[in-house]
């Protein structure tokens, strides 16, 4: 209330207060009036030309940043899901690398026991065709013992008969013994 005085007379020292004031400071209305239009003028102009390019370009600004941002959560999202899916494919390579290593281990181990079957055969080849040839080789050497022992008992009985018989009795019972010798020396 005191600011806007109600009565005529404070209106009327107020008013002589301003004019002493404006004489003080050398106000002139003439230049107030003046500048006041030129700032109105000023400030439609810089309104015009100014503030509303600016206000747009800010607002364009804006746009962007917000399509921006919208973009860089999408790329977010996308990021997200294609870690979630690197992470999906990196298990499936583990269980893929590990059915892998399962298989070629089961295939390592069957395939060593059919080299172990495989030797074992082979082993037992070995030692049929070794007892086959020790079999044969013991009945060459039998045979050729039997041939010398043959020969030995022919010698020793001829040796005795010639002294005990006589030349014709001695050839019909060396015939007999080297028959009998020849029967058991094949098999």
């Amino acid at each position: 209330m005191l600011l806007f005085p109600s009565t005529p007379v404070f209106f009327a020292v107020g008013l002589q207060s301003l004019i002493d004031v404006v004489q003080r400071f050398g106000i002139r209305w003439d230049l107030l009036l003046l500048q006041s239009v030129n700032f109105i003028a000023m400030a439609i102009a810089l309104y015009a030309f100014a503030f509303r390019p600016i206000m747009r370009i800010m607002d364009a600004r804006r746009a962007k940043i917000a399509e921006g941002l919208a973009q860089a959560e999408a790329a977010t999202g996308k990021w997200q899901e294609a870690e979630r899916m690197s992470q999906q494919m990196i298990r499936n390579a583990e269980g893929k690398a590990q059915q892998i290593m399962t298989d070629a281990r089961r295939q390592a181990q069957n395939y060593a026991s059919e080299q172990q079957k495989l030797a074992q055969t082979r082993v037992a080849d070995l030692l049929q065709e070794a007892r086959t040839v020790i079999a044969q080789e013991r009945e060459r050497m039998l045979a050729e013992i039997r041939h010398g022992m043959s020969e030995m008992v022919a010698d020793l009985a001829e040796r005795v008969l010639e002294n005990q018989l006589g030349s014709a009795e001695r050839e019909q019972y060396m015939g007999l013994i080297k028959a009998q010798l020849e029967r058991r020396s094949v098999p």
